[in-house]
């Protein structure tokens, strides 16, 4: 007694054929079970950036490879920001509070503009990384947009008119 969905589509050039959604969605259902990662086979922890780029936080780059449902191996890479307790800087910054403002603009706010993006079909390129979670206090976790060819600007110089141009543009859409 399931209820079946048919829509009708025009074909180039063909006749009419009933396409049974609920197939497409089966395979998209098996395609995304086959992507999922099973087992881990290996991780790799590295420093993101150098000694004193970053004054409130340490930055690591972790690439873990895991087995997927399908039997493929797939490398991921995750930059795990963490707090730095303590120390002058620290002092002064608590009172601040950043890294908590930090985690809720990465895991709130972010996110509420993606799905405004998706709203208007806006499929351009990432302009953040995706939060996949955080210790609101003193760690956040998220994609590492490096594996999508992604590169850090060197903040300590200036930039070109052409960059904050296209960075501007991008946050205006």
């Amino acid at each position: 007694d399931t209820i079946r969905f048919y829509s009708v589509c025009q074909m180039a050039g063909a006749s009419e054929q009933s396409l049974d959604t609920n197939w497409l969605v089966g395979l998209l259902k098996k395609s995304f079970a086959e992507h999922k990662p099973s087992v881990v086979v290996d991780t790799e922890v590295s420093l993101a950036s150098a000694a004193g780029e970053n004054f409130l936080s340490t930055v690591h780059r972790v690439k873990i490879t895991f087995l997927l449902k399908a039997g493929r191996r797939k490398r991921f890479s995750l930059i795990v920001k963490t707090e730095i307790p303590g120390g002058k800087i620290g002092l002064v910054m608590g009172n601040f509070n950043i890294f908590p403002i930090e985690c809720k603009v990465y895991a709130t706010i972010l996110p509420m503009m993606g799905a405004l993006m998706d709203e208007f079909d806006d499929k351009r390129d990432n302009i953040w990384s995706n939060c996949l979670g955080y210790n609101p206090y003193n760690c956040i976790v998220m994609d590492d947009l490096s594996f999508e060819g992604y590169t850090s600007i060197d903040r300590t110089k200036w930039q070109s008119i052409v960059q904050a141009q296209f960075v501007l543009r991008t946050l205006a859409r």
